[in-house]
C-alpha cells in the first residue's frame, strides 16, 4: 500500500515514484521494500557503468538500501548501497556497476528497502525519479577489493549466497 506514483512531485517531467514508509504501529508493519524486475529474458547492461536516480524525502531520513541485481531467483550479481541519507531537496544517487561484462541478462532492475530507524519511528515519504542505467565514464574502481583486502577462504554449499563486505 505504500507504493504509488505522484503527479504533483517530480524531479523531471510530470510524475515520480512515491514511497510511503509506515510507522512501526502500522497494521502492515513499519517497513517497506520491493524490487523492480524484468519479467522477460533480462536486459543487457554491459554498456553501462552506473545505476543513477534522483531522490528526496518529506524529511531528512536514511533509506536502508538501494540497488539492483536482486531478482528473487539467483541474485547472482546483486549490488547495493546502504544507509542513504535523503534531504528535502532532490539529490542524485549513483550506484557504480563493479563489472558490467557479467550483466548480459540481468533481471533485477532496482531494489529499495526503508524503515523508520532514522526517524525515531515516524513515518515519512520519499520520492524517486529518473531511475536509469547510464554510461557516465567517470566511475572507476582504482584498487577494487573485498573483505578489506584479506585473502579468505569461506566454506559454503553450492548455490549458497555469501555476503561480501568491506568493499573498496
Amino acid at each position: 500500500e505504500g507504493f504509488d506514483t505522484d503527479d504533483n512531485v517530480a524531479y523531471q517531467g510530470t510524475s515520480s515514484i512515491r514511497i510511503d514508509v509506515p510507522t512501526p504501529t502500522d497494521p502492515n508493519g513499519g517497513f517497506i521494500g520491493g524490487i523492480f524486475r524484468d519479467r522477460g529474458e533480462g536486459r543487457d547492461l554491459t554498456g553501462y557503468d552506473a545505476l543513477t536516480f534522483w531522490a528526496k524525502g518529506s524529511t531528512t531520513a536514511t533509506v536502508g538500501l538501494f540497488g539492483f541485481g536482486t531478482d528473487f531467483e539467483e541474485d547472482k550479481y546483486a549490488v547495493s548501497i546502504e544507509n542513504v541519507e535523503l534531504s528535502t531537496d532532490w539529490r542524485k544517487i549513483t550506484i557504480p556497476i563493479p563489472d558490467a561484462s557479467k550483466l548480459t541478462q540481468e533481471k533485477g532492475m532496482f531494489i529499495f528497502s526503508a524503515g523508520t530507524e532514522s526517524t525515531s519511528g515516524a513515518g515519512y515519504t520519499f520520492w524517486m525519479d529518473e531511475i536509469k542505467f547510464e554510461k557516465l565514464g567517470t566511475i572507476r574502481l582504482q584498487n577494487p577489493f573485498i573483505f578489506s583486502g584479506q585473502d579468505l577462504e569461506i566454506e559454503a554449499f553450492i548455490g549458497a549466497n555469501q555476503r561480501l563486505t568491506d568493499l573498496g
